[in-house]
């Protein structure tokens, strides 16, 4: 198990489903709105107004699929939770493998760039010469942040996690 697995930012979902290959892939296609341009942008779901349940896209073989936002006109975590898997035949049904994680290049640039502000914040109030009331202000400063920038973005993200699962445990 991973340290994504444990902190809940992270699932990998395997399954089996009696269906012939063709009629999943026709079925799984009919949920996706296919579209590649804006796919991590959450926010243009509101603009592109697609009725299914899931934008991304599916082959034969593969797929990365997100839950369509397009009721959510603010959504704080800002990183698309995707699911990225495999499907094939195995005997008479489908094996569907897929990993769901809110995790990619951005999302560690994002937490690794705030920690460090927030870090070199700390460590300047300690250094000031400011007095007891300045200090508090920037400790009640530097706390709003980690609220806003760190847990509610977590959160956030944990919850998209599990909605993804379920939907694709449960729909498909």
């Amino acid at each position: 198990m991973s340290f994504l697995d444990k902190i809940k930012l992270s699932k990998k979902l395997e399954r089996n489903i009696e269906s012939d290959l063709e009629e999943f892939y026709i079925a799984f296609s009919e949920k996706v709105s296919n579209r590649t341009m804006f796919f991590k942008f959450e926010q243009a779901d509101i603009i592109f107004n697609s009725d299914k349940d899931l934008i991304g896209f599916v082959e034969k073989d593969s797929f990365m699929v997100r839950l369509n936002h397009k009721n959510r006109w603010f959504k704080i975590s800002g990183f698309p939770t995707i699911a990225k898997g495999s499907i094939e035949q195995k005997g008479n049904g489908i094996n569907l493998v897929c990993k769901i994680s809110p995790i990619n290049f951005h999302f560690k640039l994002y937490y690794a760039i705030l920690i460090l502000f927030l870090l070199f914040t700390f460590l300047g109030l300690l250094t000031s010469e400011g007095t007891i009331k300045e200090i508090l202000i920037g400790v009640g400063i530097i706390l709003f942040f980690v609220v806003f920038g760190l847990f509610i973005p977590f959160f956030t993200m944990q919850k998209d996690v599990e909605n993804l699962y379920e939907y694709m445990n449960t729909r498909l």
